[in-house]
């Protein structure tokens, strides 16, 4: 199982560009991968809850900073050589699929080939009027991009007939370093594993315990099976906030599942790896300085990681 962290495109830290550093200091101390977030706007006020806490409306104040993923990564790919470089997720529908197809293959040449697509839908209706996309038709907007994007990643001469978007007699340079970027697909419904079996190159979930990563797998490898695809060319990654506390936490004090002591995390690491997760995103909670993030990090490289990889 590959462990990627997070850097903070977004919050705090986000308008001193601390991330790229953060980044680099990741690749130095053996971490697979470093991810980043997208949201376009936030409203100050919400008609959507976000769908994977019990908490209402927006929870991040308008004036939250946050960085384009894509641009965050095009600097973190200057300054690293060998991490992984994800987003988890790009925000597909807010944008025009050939700006989004340019935006990604330059960031994957300038990376060599590292990058990561992690896409989704988002949540937050607000975004899509002020942009003036449609949310009804997000869903439908959505696997047509991703067959656009394929198609100007792929062919010499991109031709398509869409619904939302046509494209013909164009040329569309360069192409993707190893032939096409890897398509994660966002989301931990059923809608969004269906997705993924049938369109995506991976299952990008977020924030599920162990024994649901084992069921989410079972089902997906189904849907594969379903859809012609053999269950291998389909991965699952998840993005997985993090607490390390100095103490225990009892099951039901925790907020999610990577939540607790040294010796929790590392067991709960273990367990993901056996439940079949490919690639776990540890997303920290609550770091508001370039110290803490180093500290934390090499926390992790000290204190978990040997004991995940020894499974004592």
């Amino acid at each position: 199982m590959l462990i990627g962290v997070t850097v903070p495109n977004s919050g705090p830290l986000a308008a001193s560009g601390a991330a790229v550093d953060i980044a680099e200091y990741a690749e130095q101390c053996g971490f697979a991968s470093v991810w980043v977030v997208d949201h376009l706007i936030l409203p100050h006020v919400s008609s959507e809850a976000y769908p994977y806490t019990r908490q209402s409306g927006v929870s991040l104040p308008p004036t939250w900073p946050i960085l384009d993923p894509l641009i965050a990564l095009a600097a973190i790919a200057s300054r690293t050589s060998r991490v992984l470089l994800g987003t988890g997720v790009y925000l597909l529908p807010l944008r025009h699929p050939v700006i989004n197809a340019k935006l990604a293959v330059s960031v994957d040449v300038i990376a060599k080939g590292r990058l990561r697509l992690g896409v989704g839908l988002g949540w937050i209706k607000e975004e899509y009027t002020t942009l003036n996309v449609s949310w009804n038709d997000r869903g439908k907007q959505f696997d047509e991009q991703i067959d656009l994007l394929r198609t100007l990643w792929r062919d010499e001469a991109p031709n398509f007939n869409g619904h939302f978007w046509q494209v013909k007699e164009i040329g569309f340079e360069p192409k993707p370093v190893k032939g096409t970027i890897p398509l994660l697909i966002g989301g931990k419904n059923n809608a969004a594993r269906r997705r993924a079996a049938k369109r995506g190159d991976g299952w990008h979930l977020i924030d599920m315990e162990p024994a649901e990563v084992a069921a989410a797998r079972a089902a997906l490898a189904e849907d594969c099976r379903a859809a012609g695809r053999p269950p291998d060319q389909v991965p699952t990654s998840m993005y997985a906030s993090l607490m390390i506390g100095d103490s225990e936490i009892s099951d039901d004090a925790r907020q999610f599942p990577l939540m607790g002591s040294v010796g929790q995390i590392a067991k709960k690491l273990r367990e993901y790896h056996e439940a079949g997760l490919d690639h776990i995103v540890l997303a920290a909670r609550g770091l508001n300085t370039i110290n803490e993030y180093t500290h934390l990090f090499d926390r992790i490289r000290a204190q978990i990681l040997p004991q995940f990889d020894s499974g004592a």
